[in-house]
Formats: C-alpha cells, structure tokens, sequence
C-alpha cells in the first residue's frame, strides 16, 4: 500500500509548481518599473511551503562590472499563493540595500533556489527580457530581469529648441 505525501518537505527537490515572481506584480516587486535612485526596492519569491531551505538573489551591477548574491529570508509563511494550487505558499523578501540603489544604475537580478543539494534557478523567460512571470531551469540562465534606477534630477535636451 503506497503512502500518500504529505506535501512538500526539504527533500533535495525543489518542487517547481509552487515557483513564482512577476517584476509585473506589486506582490513581487515594490515599487514596479524603474525607480529614481536611493528608492527602497523589495523583491520577493514564492515557493511551496517548507519545501526549500534557501532562496538567493543573484545581481548584477552595469556600474560595478559585477555580481552580489544575497540571501532573502521568509516573509510569510504556510499562507496563501494566490492561485489555486495543491499546497500552501512561503514568501521569500529582500529589501535591496542602500548601497545597491544609492546611485542610478542598471541591475540585472534572477533567483537560486535550493532544497539541500538541489539547485535550481528562476529567470525572465521573454526574449526581449522586459519582464513579467519567469521560468525554473536546472542550469544558470542568463535571463536576467531588469532593474533600472535613475537619477530623478536628470532631464533630457529639448532637441526642438535646438534646431
């Protein structure tokens, strides 16, 4: 007689349907679109409930020519996905730290999830990389999510007072 499961368990398998970020949605991304420098930005990841034992963002900085993988920690815990699927959902946060968006720059940012030895990652899966819901892979992906922060004292030339 089998065993039924009782759902999702750090096992060494991330469990790839309860996944998600949307740099489209405010639950995932606060504040959405390109932020003027020195904004406080919070990402968040969703997963399975007690299913992973470490979510990461991995960044890229244009500026610093380099990457900074920092740890996010569980925000909510056994609540709702707000979708309709089999278990109940953990919320992954990280507030970017001043130093991240002190000054306009362009950030790339993707996930590492991992459950023990089980690594997996979450990336923007659109061609044009202009966001929205991404995809799990085993491998690293280079799709990376845009994260733009401007300076919100910049203007552009009036091109039409120049000619």
């Amino acid at each position: 007689m089998g065993v039924a499961s009782a759902g999702p368990a750090p096992d060494n398998n991330v469990e790839w349907d309860g996944l998600r970020h949307d740099s489209r949605d405010l639950l995932y991304r606060t504040p959405g679109g390109a932020v003027p420098a020195g904004t406080p930005v919070t990402l968040r990841f969703r997963t399975y409930h007690n299913d992973v034992t470490a979510v990461k963002v991995r960044f890229y900085s244009l500026n610093r020519a380099g990457q900074q993988i920092v740890p996010m920690t569980v925000e909510a815990s056994d609540v709702s996905c707000y979708q309709d699927l089999p278990f109940s959902c953990d919320f992954w946060s990280l507030t970017l730290p001043d130093t991240v968006v002190a000054q306009p720059d362009n950030l790339w940012y993707r996930f590492i999830i991992e459950d023990g030895s089980d690594i997996n990652y979450y990336a923007d899966n659109t061609p044009a990389l202009d966001g929205g819901l991404g995809s799990t892979t085993d491998d690293p992906v280079d799709n990376s999510y845009a994260l733009m922060i401007y300076d919100p004292a910049f203007t552009s030339p009036d091109w039409a007072k120049e000619a």
